[in-house]
């Protein structure tokens, strides 16, 4: 199977009342503007959640599987990635389902049902 990585592009949107309220600020808005594919990640049948890392520049993502957690290295156009880290866990315990990424640490918390 396989899993996508996608990215909105956003745009600035300065509101109306902007140049007679200092406090107004730009704010980042994509009303409609379409999905673009960045990369597809080819696995087997048990990638269940495909996570960012969360900053500016996306430089890393992680592919969570039913009994693992692939952390991966974007190449610089986008086309490529390799593989960093591989977390195995126990098929005893049941397969993975859901994680997040620390916004604040370089952290990434996985779970299961």
């Amino acid at each position: 199977s396989k899993a996508s990585l996608w990215r909105m592009n956003n745009i600035e949107v300065i509101s109306e009342d902007s140049e007679t309220n200092p406090q107004s600020q730009r704010a980042p808005v994509a009303p409609s503007s379409p999905l673009e594919t960045i990369f597809e990640v080819d696995g087997d049948a048990s990638i269940k959640k495909v996570l960012w890392e969360p900053k500016k520049v996306l430089t890393n993502f992680a592919s969570i599987h039913d009994h693992a957690l692939n952390v991966w290295a974007l190449g610089d156009q986008f086309t490529t990635a390799k593989l960093l880290n591989t977390f195995e866990f126990s098929s005893s315990t049941g397969p993975l389902t859901t994680g997040a990424w620390n916004p604040h640490q370089p952290e990434i918390v996985i779970g299961k049902e």
